[in-house]
C-alpha cells in the first residue's frame, strides 16, 4: 500500500532525504567541531549526531546543549533546516496519498458508470445542469454529470450524483464513459463551440443516442440539427414563451405545470415507445383497450417516419415503431409501462 502511495513522487523523495541526510550531517560535524573541548558531552562524531537527531526530532531531552554561543547558533540552523525539511516530507507524503484517495474515488465511479444501462450523460453542472440533474433524480432516472470544474464535480457528488471531471470537448475524457449503454446525452451548455464538439463526439462513438442540446440562436439550431442533435432547446424562446402564456392562458399553463411537475403525484405525461414485435402493433386504438384496461388517456401517436397525430381517433392503427405520448394517474401509468415494456399487451 505504502509501495502504491509513492508511486510517482519517489524522485521528489528521495532528492528531499538525500538534501537532509547531507545537512544533518553537517549540523552534526559543524556542532561537533564548535562544541569539542568545551563540552563534556561532545566526545565524538557519535554524540553529535546523536544530538542532532533528538534536535530535530523536537523531542528534547536535554542530556546534551550547547556550551558556546557558536553551538546555540549551530543548534538554531538544525532547528529550522529540520522543521523545513519534516514540512517539504510532510507535503510529498499527504500529496501522494491525496492523489491515491483521488485515483481510487476516480476509478470506483467508472466502474458505476460501466455498470449503468439507459443512463443519461448531463453535460456542464452549473445552475442550468444541476436543475437537469435534479429532475432526472426525481425521475428516478440514473445519469452522470461531466464538468471541467473542480468545484461543480465536487458538489455532485456530495449530492450523491455520479461525475466526472473533464472537458468535454476531448474525446479522452467521452471514452470513460460507456456510451454505448447511454440513452442520451444533454448538453446543458449554452456554448456554441461546445456544443458542436460535444454532438461531434458523441455521434462519432454512438449513432444512436439521443441528443439535446440548447443553443442561443436560431442559426446554431440548424448546425447542430444538421451535424446529428436528436433536438436543440432554446431556453431564452422557450423561457418567452412561457412567460406570455403565463399571462394569457394561466389554467391552462397551471395544468401542464402540474403535469409535467416530477413531485405532483396525481397525473402523469409519458412517453412510450413500442418495443419490436409489441402486442400492440396493427391494431386499432379501440382495440386496444388501453383507455379502458389501464384509464389512460393517449394524447398523440407519433409515428416513426410522419407527423404525430394528436388527439387521434379511436379507429387510429397503431404501427410497429409508433411512439404513444399518454396522459394518466401514476399507477395507471405504471401499470401501462410494464405491460408495454414486458411485450404482452
Amino acid at each position: 500500500m505504502v509501495k502504491t502511495v509513492l508511486k510517482g513522487h519517489s524522485q521528489e523523495l528521495t532528492s528531499i532525504l538525500v538534501i537532509a541526510a547531507v545537512l544533518w550531517s553537517l549540523v552534526a560535524i559543524a556542532f561537533f567541531v564548535v562544541e569539542r573541548g568545551a563540552n563534556p558531552r561532545i566526545t565524538s562524531l557519535w554524540d553529535a549526531y546523536y544530538w542532532m537527531v533528538i534536535t530535530v526530532a523536537t523531542l528534547g531531552y536535554g542530556d546534551i546543549v550547547p556550551h558556546t554561543v557558536m553551538g546555540q547558533a549551530v543548534a538554531m540552523i538544525g532547528v529550522i533546516a529540520g522543521i523545513t525539511i519534516t514540512t517539504f516530507i510532510t507535503l510529498v507524503l499527504i500529496t501522494a496519498l491525496t492523489e491515491r484517495l483521488l485515483y481510487l474515488r476516480e476509478h470506483r465511479m467508472e466502474h458505476r458508470i460501466a455498470l449503468l444501462n439507459d443512463y443519461y450523460v448531463v453535460c456542464g453542472l452549473s445552475d442550468v445542469g444541476r436543475a437537469v440533474c435534479n429532475n432526472l433524480t426525481a425521475e428516478l432516472k440514473p445519469f452522470v454529470g461531466i464538468d471541467h470544474r473542480a468545484d461543480r464535480v465536487e458538489a455532485a457528488v456530495r449530492e450523491g450524483w455520479l461525475a466526472i471531471q473533464g472537458s468535454l470537448q476531448d474525446e479522452l475524457t467521452w471514452k470513460r464513459l460507456n456510451l454505448a449503454n447511454a440513452k442520451g446525452v444533454i448538453i446543458a451548455v449554452n456554448d456554441e463551440v461546445t456544443n458542436i464538439s460535444v454532438v461531434l463526439i458523441v455521434r462519432d462513438l454512438s449513432p444512436t443516442c439521443t441528443i439535446v442540446a440548447c443553443s442561443a440562436t436560431a442559426s446554431a439550431e440548424k448546425r447542430l440539427l444538421k451535424l446529428g442533435a436528436t433536438r436543440v432547446v432554446s431556453p431564452s424562446h422557450i423561457g418567452g414563451s412561457q412567460l406570455t402564456h403565463s399571462a394569457l392562458r394561466p389554467t391552462a399553463v397551471h395544468f401542464l405545470d402540474l403535469v409535467l411537475k416530477t413531485d405532483y403525484s396525481e397525473l402523469e405525461m409519458e412517453e412510450f415507445p413500442l418495443p419490436h414485435l409489441s402486442s400492440y402493433e396493427n391494431i386499432s386504438l379501440r382495440d386496444s383497450r388501453i383507455r379502458f384496461d389501464y384509464n389512460v388517456i393517449v394524447v398523440s401517436i407519433l409515428p416513426r417516419h410522419e407527423k404525430m397525430i394528436f388527439n387521434p381517433q379511436a379507429n387510429v392503427i397503431i404501427r410497429p415503431g409508433d411512439t404513444l405520448v399518454c396522459l394518466g394517474h401514476k399507477d395507471d401509468m405504471q401499470r401501462l409501462r410494464e405491460t408495454i415494456e414486458s411485450g404482452r399487451g
